[in-house]
């Protein structure tokens, strides 16, 4: 038996609570868990120093902040095809602007996303956190759109 064999792993087992997690050696799981440890140990490799470098943006002067004064407009489609309907995945249900439900966030939505933007300019962890309900991740995903370096 190889030494790789008798490597141990934390296994949250389906179906049972965290607090049930046990410790297994890799010789008793390998069978069913191939993907998932090899997805976990990619995922621990430390990228490449050049990728880095490609990614790495400079962050931009607090000077340059704007506050959002009004929602982005989001639409929906209002007709409802399915992706084998349209053949396309989806994207042709948006046609000249036509049949679209225009949203925007609410006034506390807006404040909300104006202070996580505010805290990533001034470089400040944050947390957002309300009521469940409120629309917590639409706010997040404005965010992603409302800076200036793409993540």
């Amino acid at each position: 038996m190889k030494t790789k064999d008798y490597v141990r792993y934390v296994v949250k087992w389906k179906g049972l609570q965290v607090s049930e997690v046990t410790w297994e050696y890799w010789l008793h799981i390998k069978h069913d868990s191939v993907n998932p440890v090899e997805d976990f140990w990619i995922r621990q490799q430390v990228p490449d120093p050049y990728s880095i470098e490609l990614t790495t943006k400079e962050h931009p002067h607090i000077r340059e902040y704007k506050k959002l004064l009004e929602s982005p407009k989001f639409g929906i489609p209002s007709a409802q095809c399915s992706m084998a309907e349209t053949g396309t995945g989806g994207n042709d249900l948006v046609q000249n602007g036509e049949d679209v439900a225009v949203l925007q966030l609410r006034n506390y939505q807006l404040e909300g996303v104006n202070w996580i933007i505010w805290n990533w300019w001034n470089k400040r962890s944050c947390i957002l956190a309300d009521e469940m309900g409120l629309g917590k991740t639409i706010q997040v995903r404005v965010c992603f759109c409302s800076t200036p370096v793409c993540f």
